[in-house]
């Protein structure tokens, strides 16, 4: 079994690898009636180390080598003013809509956190900590630019508001309607964070998070999780108030820490999102000679880059836009064939960043201000686009026990927790199809960066048709039953 690819090659042979470019295949789901029971490959492993490609969307094998020489900044002491409220919605918020009305014990349940405010009040009160000199560069480059566009025009940028909420793993449900639809995408490529242009659609995009959430963002690295940090740099004020919350245990911000799992090692996940995150830089990793990045600056390449070379690549973004994040851990380590508890944890942990983002998208909705993220609508639909791949899973049936939000949510990921986390391409693809889908959300866009990843989409997506068909029954699928083949 070849680790460099981290599927099996039963795996492969029976899901059928497509050979050809996945950037123009379309694919769709047989009803249950056309698709007789197949079987699954007998197992979908992994090894203790892989080979990780240089994209926003996989995790940097350098990574976890360099946080453990690495020290996280100190928390700012008190008495330093709070630029957040605490914002859990009352059920009296909440039965103001029908809608929302249905998340009320869910809420009750599995929020642990949430507090809102001011971007700007936040990066004044807490502003990031870079250590590193080329991400001091950035950002002291980032400041030059913002005072003199505030010296020749007179005008601010936009303040935001800014969300972050922390959430206790969610029971995962045990059974769906079978007319739920949900709509995937697969892109050859890495995150770019473009704005959604129908002001209905409210977009998320997945961290690959450490246990410390941005917790080595200052630090010379420069892999998905500190890039985030770097392009939003309103990321480290977010770790340096948590951390605040943390150490000062402040009145109502007691769990607003920044742990995205209950304890490092075999902690349950407690998934952290960020809401209103400002994108205010654009920072090219990919290789080009003619800029003087012949390797490019992902991972350890960016800090020992020239100062020519990082500004060359770094555009700042005026006006900035606004981005919305879902911080997930994947399991860490593991060789060979998952457990059942492995599997479990995986869907668990994906089915609660994404189903807290379908509750904050639907909470946005009470206060629909220009900068806040708009909820999605229930019924999961996508588009297809050039060099993608579309495919979408639904039934015939068009029963209404699920309340219809306004908005459409739609989540962006990538090769989560399979590069210095060792997990398997197929098997991390379809836990996360099978969380969306749960989840009501309404389009996941796969990033995935290169062509290997490509083809364990497409292997993915197949075993996602395989599973619904063989668990659909009188209108439900059963999630217990679709596990229990994976197990």
């Amino acid at each position: 079994m070849s680790t460099e690819t981290r599927s099996s090659k039963k795996a492969r042979t029976n899901m059928g690898a497509t050979t050809s470019s996945p950037s123009t295949t379309t694919t769709s789901t047989p009803s249950s009636e056309e698709t007789p029971k197949r079987r699954l490959p007998s197992t979908l492993t992994r090894s203790s180390s892989s080979s990780s490609s240089s994209s926003s969307s996989s995790s940097s094998k350098t990574k976890s080598t360099s946080k453990k020489k690495e020290a996280s900044p100190s928390p700012v002491p008190s008495p330093v003013p709070l630029p957040l409220t605490s914002s859990i919605p009352t059920p009296e918020t909440l039965q103001a809509s029908s809608s929302l009305a249905t998340y009320e014990d869910t809420i009750e349940t599995y929020l642990l956190a949430r507090a809102e405010g001011s971007h700007d009040r936040l990066m004044d009160a807490f502003p990031p900590q870079f250590n590193a000199a080329n991400k001091r560069l950035l950002y002291d480059h980032l400041q030059q630019s913002i005072r003199e566009r505030l010296a020749s025009s007179g005008e601010h940028d936009p303040d935001t508001t800014v969300v972050i909420s922390r959430w206790l793993a969610m029971d995962t449900i045990t059974s769906i309607q079978q007319h739920t639809k949900s709509d995937f995408i697969m892109r050859e490529d890495s995150y770019n964070y473009e704005p959604a242009e129908d002001p209905t659609v409210s977009q998320w995009w997945v961290n690959f998070a450490d246990f410390e959430l941005f917790g080595f963002y200052g630090g010379p690295l420069f892999a998905q999780d500190e890039m985030q940090a770097m392009e939003h740099p309103v990321l480290g004020s977010v770790r340096r108030i948590m951390l605040r919350f943390k150490d000062n245990k402040d009145e109502g911000f007691e769990r607003c820490i920044p742990h995205t799992r209950s304890k490092r090692r075999g902690g349950h996940a407690t998934p952290i999102l960020i809401a209103g995150a400002q994108r205010r830089l654009c920072v090219s990793t990919d290789a080009n000679e003619k800029e003087g990045r012949p390797q490019g600056l992902y991972g350890n390449r960016f800090a020992s880059a020239d100062d020519e070379v990082v500004l060359q690549a770094t555009k700042i973004i005026a006006p900035p836009t606004v981005t919305n994040m879902i911080a997930i851990e994947a399991p860490k380590g593991g060789r060979g064939e998952y457990t059942e508890e492995e599997i479990a944890d995986v869907l668990t942990t994906a089915y609660t960043g994404f189903m807290a983002a379908r509750i904050e998208a639907d909470l946005a909705t009470l206060r629909p201000l220009p900068d806040h993220p708009s909820p999605p609508t229930r019924t999961p639909a996508l588009s297809s686009e050039s060099k993608s791949t579309t495919s979408s899973t639904s039934s015939s049936s068009s029963s209404s026990d699920v309340s219809q939000p306004t908005r459409k949510l739609v989540i962006h990921t990538g090769n989560w927790g399979t590069g210095a986390y060792g997990g398997n391409k197929v098997l991390m693809a379809v836990l996360q199809m099978v969380a969306a889908y749960c989840a009501g959300v309404d389009q996941l866009v796969h990033h995935t960066f290169d062509s290997p990843s490509s083809r364990a989409w497409m292997d993915a997506r197949e075993l996602f048709d395989i599973l619904i068909a063989n668990n659909s029954d009188d209108g439900k699928v059963s999630i217990e039953g679709l596990l229990g083949e994976l197990f």
